[in-house]
């Protein structure tokens, strides 16, 4: 299941990076991609990713939380960018991975063994310890926005693979 929108621009995956991470994720695992979408941006963003997969996804729109939670709770792996659904995964006991950018993975990631994440990288060098103290006014977003699609998936290759 991928999660890939946020209320916060600045925690968002470029959708080209994102469709060549999942292009590699086909690849090697050849999975089957739940797509959620909880506004009409959304909507357009993960109609364009499930497109690219289109023999291979399901997209859902606006799912209540109770059963997002449910079916989250049946996914192999719920993989998303810093948000709500990544949390709520969590509370399901399903691995999984995020990827984060204006805020420390290390601090905010859900815990435990099976849980990973990607930490982007701040091309303008900023230090924090919980977020960035730009996450609301940053213009670019960059540490998600241009993070290297094959760090982002060796990132998670590596994840899954000691899970």
């Amino acid at each position: 299941m991928l999660a890939v929108g946020s209320n916060w621009p600045n925690k968002m995956c470029d959708s080209g990076t994102l469709k060549t991470v999942l292009s590699f994720v086909r690849e090697k695992y050849n999975p089957y991609f739940v797509f959620v979408a909880g506004s009409g941006e959304e909507l357009k963003e993960v109609g364009v990713m499930a497109e690219k997969f289109c023999s291979e996804s399901h997209v859902m729109y606006r799912p209540e939380l109770p059963v997002l939670q449910r079916v989250m709770g049946r996914a192999e792996a719920v993989i998303a960018v810093d948000s709500l659904l990544l949390h709520l995964a969590a509370t399901t006991g399903t691995p999984t991975f995020g990827f984060f950018g204006p805020s420390l993975g290390k601090k905010y990631a859900p815990t435990g063994k099976k849980n990973g994440y990607f930490q982007g990288a701040c091309p303008f060098d900023i230090q924090f310890e919980k977020r960035c103290p730009f996450l609301r006014t940053c213009q670019d977003g960059l540490c998600l926005k241009k993070a290297e699609p094959m760090e982002m998936f060796q990132a998670l290759d590596a994840w899954h693979s000691k899970r």
